[in-house]
């Protein structure tokens, strides 16, 4: 049973520097995603968005969401989901 999202796909890919306006350092940064992540992977799998069920009232599908490391790969630095939406201003 498809969602009423499917069909139009989009690609989100945000950085923590380019969101950050208090000029935080790379640590406090990568110390406030690990705690962000638990929050939102929880928030998803209360919204039914983040396994084979989806939320009927949502106007957007979380398909896959994964963190950026940096090239070291021990440091999040960002964050890429993958959405499904029938339009691009639901996503935004």
């Amino acid at each position: 049973d498809l969602s009423k999202n499917a069909g139009n796909r989009y690609v989100a890919l945000v950085f923590d520097k380019a969101l950050d306006a208090n000029g935080r350092d790379w640590e406090e940064m990568k110390d406030n995603r690990t705690e962000l992540t638990h929050d939102h992977v929880h928030h998803c799998r209360r919204a039914n968005l983040y396994n084979d069920t989806f939320n009927g009232d949502s106007d957007v599908d979380v398909l896959h969401s994964y963190q950026v490391l940096s090239s070291c790969m021990s440091r999040p630095i960002g964050h890429i989901l993958v959405l499904e939406s029938p339009t691009l201003s639901s996503i935004k």
